[in-house]
């Protein structure tokens, strides 16, 4: 039996279709053998001038010892060649000198302050300053969001473009660094007045007004992103905190004892300001001063746990509230968390399995239960921190 062939006729409009869709095929393959590995190339190369021209600004500015003074220094030997070929491959290039972390043997500072540099010269040249943020990543604690805000304060943007910005990322860790340096900008378009600062972060999404308030005080009180004189915290900073609103008076009594550390060095007294706060604030406080103290010593083990030590003076010991802050701090800011083992490594015996399974657990929150097995394997650390690390749930 002889089968039929069917005869497909097509319509003048069906044909258009299919010869737009062999010309989009044939184009997407060309595309594939010819202009993307020459995009490949390019973006390799940019990359490569870019981490050549970061080693070499880093070298021209290592005789400036003032933070400030450093900063202006990398602008100032980036600016043209930044402008010239966008923030991506210097993003890229820092995260390639540095890790997508700092760890203990590179400047955890060092590392977020070029970010911030490559986010301020961005977010102050740039027409499409929407763009600049979502490109920005969490490297090094989030210092490209930070510049970028910055940047595009300086440049005459409004804080409705800033909040604009910011709430149209979609990562929540990335929405609270954009949302706290907004706060920095927010301080810089108020000529760092306090609460005219906090009026723009009431136009925050509700879930992100904390993070902005905690910009707004970190610029005006503490070492600054703008060059502007940094103002003292009164002298009652518990007193102080209780006259603000919510949710800015919370973030105040929460970050109390590290303002105090920041203006005295005093660690007895930072520790004294957050037995001070409301109780409920009072953990956190201290975890906070913990935190801190990681970013002042650059991830020094030995540093940190001398200024957790003073937690002993109370009659609660309140030293391992302040380690878990710095354990935190280390696992964000370390895509190793080499601080993080090396405070559990020398905990006391019967505090090792707690220390250890706040490390693990703060882990795989940030970096994920495959990356968290791989350290396990590679870390320089005790066999019993490895085991516990090994065999976590």
């Amino acid at each position: 039996m002889r089968q039929k062939i069917r005869a497909y006729i097509f319509t003048g409009a069906q044909s258009r279709v299919l010869i737009a869709v062999a010309i989009c095929f044939c184009a997407g393959f060309l595309f594939s053998l010819v202009w993307a590995p020459e995009i490949m190339k390019t973006s390799k190369s940019a990359e490569k001038d870019a981490i050549e021209q970061l080693r070499q600004a880093q070298k021209d500015c290592a005789g400036e010892q003032e933070r400030n003074k450093q900063i202006l220094c990398y602008k100032k030997q980036l600016k043209t060649p930044l402008e010239h070929a966008g923030p991506a491959p210097y993003i890229r290039a820092v995260e390639s000198l540095f890790g997508t972390h700092a760890d203990e043997k590179n400047s955890v500072t060092m590392c977020h302050d070029l970010l911030h540099v490559v986010g301020g010269l961005a977010g102050a040249s740039s027409g499409d300053f929407a763009s600049v943020v979502s490109s920005c990543t969490e490297a090094c604690t989030y210092g490209c969001y930070h510049g970028t805000i910055e940047g595009a304060t300086s440049a005459g943007r409004t804080s409705d473009d800033l909040i604009t910005a910011c709430a149209g990322l979609a990562r929540g860790a990335s929405k609270s660094a954009c949302f706290h340096g907004l706060g920095h900008g927010a301080a810089s378009l108020t000529s760092f007045r306090l609460y005219d600062a906090l009026a723009i972060c009431d136009n925050v999404p509700q879930d992100w007004r904390a993070d902005c308030g905690s910009g707004v005080m970190m610029e005006i009180y503490e070492p600054s992103t703008f060059v502007h004189e940094r103002k003292e915290f009164p002298d009652d900073i518990p007193a102080f905190c209780a006259t603000l609103r919510n949710p800015y008076s919370d973030t105040c009594y929460t970050t109390a004892g590290l303002h105090a550390y920041a203006r005295s060095k005093g660690v007895s007294e930072a520790f004294a300001t957050c037995r001070r706060v409301p109780q409920e604030f009072r953990n956190r406080c201290i975890f906070y001063i913990g935190h801190n103290a990681y970013f002042v010593f650059n991830g020094t083990v030995k540093e940190i746990e001398l200024l957790c030590a003073a937690g002993r003076e109370s009659a609660s010991d309140e030293s391992p509230l302040c380690l878990q802050g710095a354990i935190t701090a280390s696992v964000v800011a370390d895509s190793s968390a080499v601080s993080g083992f090396g405070i559990c490594a020398s905990a006391e015996m019967e505090n090792r399995q707690s220390c250890a399974d706040f490390l693990v657990t703060r882990l795989d929150e940030h970096l994920g239960r495959d990356v968290r097995a791989r350290l396990c394997e590679i870390t320089v650390s005790p066999d019993w921190l490895k085991e516990i690390c090994r065999m976590h749930p």
